[in-house]
């Protein structure tokens, strides 16, 4: 087949070139089609259980998609600020695509308003303060709030947020956009100094659209002012510098329109496509020119000698294409759709080139005069005595070489271990641009921009979870680079600490009912629980963009949900429970303690110290009244028989002998309901409830409650003081951590609990089922790192193994195929061997550094080697042969390696880190590849070549 292939190349050469211009004219339009797409959500395939569940968060809660616009002046709570603050929240509400805002203008408040709880907004939009006294107060009430304060608000007052919550359907990058604008549009209207800064996935969306339209406008010229650089120093001919460069050119228009045609993106890996192949495909021509160069005699015998060079040169150009292809093939079936669509694209630009090089370039070739100045000046290329001096050192040093080689080869291998990922697009930016400047003041002051969703399924409305959400929540502060967790249980313990002084999930379902009737139509329930209460979303901020410790972090939360939140737990009485049930419960509040020592004082106590503190010195049944709570009591109690009693005691003296009566009882016995009825039967004149006997048994209800709530509030604060004595002697003066630790130790005196199906022993217990999962941008993250790792190493596995087959089937030999192939290995394992010891990550351009060298790098192994078998068949002299290989096509090899490595060298004009990193080690690499096979290849060659049996093609 290929034998005819010359003859009809030449025969039909007119025609190929007029196909080539109408090509490129139709190809070329569709590169107006040609968009970017830099969301690396959508790498992530939509079927992907990761995806599913991040997007139908975003769907039913308000969306997950955050844009974070931080306002930092010298003070927040100014007139003219919240006027600002106003003004925008007002106008990003009306952007369409704008689900929801949060800001300090419209932030649900909770508070005590002398008759009971008050819920409603911070600031009245409508009526914002401006009279200093009034700004000062709501400044020491919003700093004062966990609520506000490092979530909307920082510490110091001097910046605030205002959160844009995007529907989960809408144009990220539009959004961000319009928002930015909205911003920069107001500006003028006020005349304070502020900066505003913008954090959040879609920003970075939109800031990296930005870097890679840029990239590509600056690199692209630049690699191709390289190209005609080296083109020219190697051949030094317009017609040597033009040809191979037209050929790239073409291949990368027609590449470029079908990815247009075809409706693919430009993305952070896509996005270096047209620099690879300007780069690469440059190659085949060279190659060809070469050979040409080397074939050619005069204008009468051109024809017949560009047939000659295509005989000659075709098979090991075709060869390498297919090596090449083969390379950035092996991307097909990533885990990560952008590196497949890189694969395919990059392979069927590197076959336009080939394509390109076989036939339009001998057919224009062939249309041309030839220039014997040309022919003169390739002969005496510089680069010929280079080779001759390489030639010379590896004869005599071909066994030191292979040693060296491979003990190189052994001391990379211990780095593959060390190689780290890196899928954060906020580390590509560049350290002084915007994008990371805001993310340093987000993370310093609201804890990060990465958000982290926990999803918990059960009854929301049932205490027992809603406190398994507390305790979760409370453990979420202590993983370090989490913050700001919140969920329903915050605002429903926030409200209880109004209505009974603990800031806990208080004990009953009516409790909670009644609590959950006054948040009722607030935005905020709306992203934290579904419609029939079945489903609660727990959230935080991540504030950090290093891989290791996003999957420390994530390790860490799914054992917890594993531990506490999965499973079945049955409801147990507090009568029923075992000895087993009642160490589960210790040891949940036991890491309660801990979690808020820590979160207080930054001290690590092992919780093992305080549950052993409470085995010790708790008493299930045990009780304690001091005199302070006593005397609370007795003004309740006073309280309560003049205003609510059921039995209507109408005697000033009678109600004092029954409150003096019920103290008594308080102060020596643990309350009993029973024990109070009878009581209250004794000691209330029977005249008071002679006619209704109920009305007694009914306030005694009321009366066994505040006895029992005074009598294990004493108790409880009694052991909290002594805990904390022991525990933690320096954190005796803290008030604050003193009543945290009295809040969480008050969960023990409820009358129910959730313990795991397996420690209870009650006969019909009643059995709630609690599912939880991790979700949000911090499992993306962690799912496109493992896609990463795994689509590294499936495309290096099939890169090698189709090159293996191929150089196989046309060498013959299994033997030469891995010689050949030996090369490219050794310099993909010195590629991991950089990553590791220097710590360069595997991140989206860095992964696709190994298949390139595997592609590209074999080609220069593959030339070697052929034009080496053929002059081995010739003689016997290694030296002259060797010298004859590297003066032709050795100086070939390295005109290509040069251009390859400096077209990727490019790269580092780049404005994104991950491409300057990929640019210097291909650089590097694609150089070492191109010594790797004239220097190392040659070595064990001649070493090995009577057993190989070359001369017959490796045939026994």
């Amino acid at each position: 087949m290929f034998e005819n292939y010359p003859e009809r190349v030449l025969k039909f050469r007119k025609i190929i070139v007029v196909f080539v211009i109408i090509a490129t004219v139709v190809l070329g339009f569709g590169i107006k089609f040609l968009k970017i797409n830099s969301d690396i959500t959508s790498y992530l395939k939509p079927d992907d259980p990761v995806m599913v569940l991040f997007n139908r968060i975003g769907k039913e809660y308000g969306g997950n998609l955050m844009v974070l616009v931080a306002i930092k002046t010298d003070d927040v709570f100014t007139y003219p600020i919240l006027k600002l603050l106003k003004d925008l929240d007002d106008r990003y509400q009306r952007i369409r695509e704008v689900e929801s805002t949060t800001s300090l203008v419209n932030m649900i408040d909770i508070r005590d308003s002398g008759f009971g709880i008050e819920v409603g907004k911070l600031i009245d939009k409508e009526n914002i303060p401006k009279d200093p006294d009034e700004l000062k107060k709501l400044r020491d009430y919003v700093l004062s709030k966990d609520l506000y304060r490092g979530k909307i608000v920082s510490k110091d007052g001097g910046t605030t947020l205002i959160i844009c919550r995007l529907s989960q359907d809408s144009n990220k990058v539009e959004v961000a956009k319009k928002i930015k604008e909205v911003s920069e549009d107001i500006r003028g209207n006020y005349k304070i100094h502020y900066k505003i800064y913008y954090s959040g996935y879609p920003v970075e969306m939109e800031e990296m659209n930005g870097y890679l339209l840029t990239d590509l406008r600056v690199l692209i010229p630049i690699v191709i002012v390289v190209i005609i650089a080296v083109l020219f120093i190697s051949f030094r001919t317009l017609r040597g510098v033009l040809l191979p460069l037209v050929i790239v050119v073409l291949s990368t228009i027609w590449t470029m329109g079908v990815m247009g045609y075809t409706g693919t993106e430009l993305s952070i890996m896509t996005n270096i496509i047209p620099v690879i192949l300007l780069g690469l495909g440059t190659a085949y021509g060279i190659h060809f020119l070469a050979r040409y160069y080397e074939d050619i005699k005069d204008e009468k015998t051109k024809l017949k000698d560009i047939e000659k060079s295509i005989r000659h040169i075709g098979i090991p150009i075709l060869l390498t294409a297919l090596t090449t292809i083969a390379g950035f093939l092996s991307f097909l079936g990533a885990y990560i759709t952008a590196i497949s669509e890189f694969g395919i694209f990059t392979a069927i630009g590197v076959l336009f080139a080939v394509i390109l090089s076989l036939t339009f370039l001998p057919a224009l070739l062939s249309l041309i005069k030839v220039k014997h100045g040309a022919i003169s000046s390739e002969k005496s290329h510089f680069l010929k005595s280079f080779m001759k001096m390489i030639s010379r050192f590896v004869i005599r040093n071909k066994k030191a070489i292979v040693i060296v080689t491979f003990s190189l080869f052994v001391a990379a291998v211990f780095a593959i271990p060390m190689i780290k990922t890196e899928t954060q697009i906020s580390n590509f930016f560049p350290k002084k641009s915007d994008i990371r400047k805001a993310e340093k003041i987000i993370n310093r002051d609201f804890g990060g921009s990465t958000p982290i969703q926990i999803v918990v399924d059960g009854d929301i409305k049932d205490p027992q979870t809603l406190i398994k959400l507390d305790i979760l929540s409370r453990y979420l502060k202590t993983i370090p680079h989490v913050y700001n967790p919140q969920s329903i249980s915050d605002l429903i313990s926030e409200m209880n600490n109004i209505v009974n002084g603990h800031k806990i999930v208080p004990a009953t379902k009516e409790e909670v009912a009644n609590l959950m009737f006054l948040l009722e139509g607030q935005e905020i329930l709306n992203q934290m629980v579904n419609r029939d209460y079945t489903e609660a979303v727990v959230q935080a901020m991540l504030n950090t963009s290093d891989s290791e410790l996003v999957h420390q972090t994530i390790k860490r939360i799914e054992e917890f949900l594993d531990y506490q939140l999965n499973g079945k737990f049955a409801v147990v009485k507090r009568s029923m429970l075992n000895q087993e049930s009642k160490n589960w419960i210790m040891e949940d509040i036991a890491r309660l303690i801990s979690n808020d020592i820590f979160n207080s004082t930054g001290t690590n106590i092992d919780h093992t110290k305080i549950l052993s503190f409470l085995k010790s010195e708790y008493n299930w049944n045990g009780f304690y009244l001091s005199q302070n709570d006593l005397e609370a009591l007795k003004n309740e109690l006073y309280i309560f028989f003049n205003e609510e009693s059921e039995v209507i005691i109408d005697s000033e003296e009678d109600i004092d002998r029954e409150v003096e009566a019920i103290l008594n009882y308080a102060a020596s016995s643990r309350a009993d309901y029973e024990g109070i009825v009878k009581l209250m039967f004794n000691t209330i004149p029977e005249r008071w409830w002679k006619d209704s006997p109920d009305a007694v048994k009914s306030s005694a209800e009321f009366v066994y409650q505040k006895v029992y709530n005074a009598q294990m509030k004493s108790y409880i604060d009694q052991i909290a003081e002594k805990l904390l004595r022991n525990i933690l002697p320096s954190g005796q003066n803290n008030h604050e951590l003193l009543k945290r630790i009295s809040d969480d130790l008050y969960y023990i005196t409820y009358s129910r609990f959730a313990v795991p199906e397996k420690y209870q022993n009650s006969p019909e217990p009643t059995i709630i089922i609690v599912k939880s999962t991790l979700s949000g941008m911090i499992k993306i993250i962690e799912r496109l790192d493992i896609s990463l790792i795994k689509s590294q190493i499936q495309s290096i596995i099939i890169a090698i193994i189709a090159v293996f087959i191929i150089l196989s089937v046309q060498y013959k030999s299994i033997k030469i195929g891995l010689i050949v192939l030996s090369p490219i290995v050794f310099v993909i394992l010195l590629n991991f061997s950089i990553m590791g010891y220097t710590g360069i990550p595997l991140d989206y351009a860095t992964m696709l550094v190994g298949s390139i060298l595997i592609g590209v790098g074999i080609d220069y192994s593959i030339h070697f080697s052929s034009r080496f078998k053929r002059e081995l068949s010739l003689s016997n002299n290694d030296e002259r042969n060797l010298e004859n290989t590297l003066t032709t096509t050795g100086v070939a090899i390295m005109i290509n390696a040069l251009m390859v490595a400096l077209g990727f060298l490019v790269l580092i004009a780049g404005r994104l880190s991950i491409l300057r990193r990929e640019g210097w080690m291909i650089f590097v690499l694609m150089i070492i590849s191109a010594f790797a096979a004239i220097v190392y290849l040659p070595s064990i060659f001649i070493l090995l070549k009577n057993k190989l049996n070359i001369l017959n093609g490796g045939k026994k």
